[in-house]
């Protein structure tokens, strides 16, 4: 009944229809075996708040879809603006969910493929060409990516996507290729970079290898122990009998001095 070389046209026409009738054209569009990429090259033309019947009919089949960079590439070549255009945030929210890793990498992939090669020199001095300085690369534009990714992120649809090994190394490489101006437009994204904490290895304070040890305090034995007492007893008798020699001195001198007075009254 449809013709692929069709439907494009066909889709354009049906804008300008009721909601009904173009609820009943894309029955019949996902009844036939219809080739998704022929649906996506008016993609970039439909306007979110103008066109919500067709996007919501091409997001549900995209959903049934498995992710390729073929599918990709036209629905990051989309607007970013308006805010409430929900359409990219939607599909690949929905394939990560569904096929996890491989979207991650998808993104990964063509987001390196579109940032201009820097040298390791201006790479060290945080020198970066600027994401369109690459020539002759088809869309969508690095920018324009890492502006969907921030929306995204924004969203928090899903956070796992940027923990991902391609993801990182994808932005990191975004970072270093963008000016100063992008890296202030996608700092909230480039602050998902995780970094890599300096190991610094534990020493063990109860080891005890290449150190000297403490000296062992001395100890006295059984002999020790007796002269040890014996000292102890000594000390405490001479000092007894200097406390008794004191009480006798102190009573003689108080009576000379007493005769002295008397004589010399």
């Amino acid at each position: 009944m449809f013709r692929s070389d069709a439907v494009p046209s066909l889709a354009t026409s049906s804008l300008d229809w009721e909601t009904m009738e173009q609820y009943f054209f894309w029955q019949l569009v996902s009844a036939h075996d219809i080739d998704i990429k022929v649906i996506l090259s008016n993609i970039t033309k439909l306007d979110y708040n103008n066109h919500p019947e067709t996007l919501t009919s091409i997001l549900l089949t995209l959903k049934k879809e498995k992710p390729t960079l073929d599918l990709l590439k036209p629905i990051l070549c989309r607007e970013i603006k308006p805010l409430n255009d929900q359409f990219v945030i939607s599909v690949i929210s929905s394939w990560y969910l569904e096929h996890g890793d491989n979207v991650a990498n998808l993104v990964s992939q063509l987001l390196i493929s579109r940032c201009p090669v820097v040298s390791p020199t201006k790479r060290k001095r945080g020198q970066g060409q600027g994401l369109g300085s690459r020539g002759g690369v088809a869309p969508p534009s690095a920018e324009r990516i890492l502006g969907h990714m921030e929306r995204i992120r924004s969203r928090g649809t899903c956070p796992v996507l940027f923990r991902a090994e391609g993801m990182q190394k994808a932005l990191q490489i975004a970072q270093a290729a963008c000016t100063d101006t992008q890296r202030m437009l996608f700092s909230n994204l480039f602050q998902l970079l995780e970094e890599d904490e300096p190991h610094t290895p534990t020493t063990n304070r109860n080891s005890t290898s290449g150190k000297r040890g403490r000296k062992a305090a001395p100890t006295f034995g059984n002999s020790n122990k007796k002269n040890a007492k014996s000292v102890i007893k000594d000390l405490s008798d001479s000092s007894e009998e200097s406390s008794e020699e004191e009480e006798v001195i102190k009573p003689r001198q108080t009576k000379k001095t007493e005769k002295n007075k008397c004589s010399r009254l």
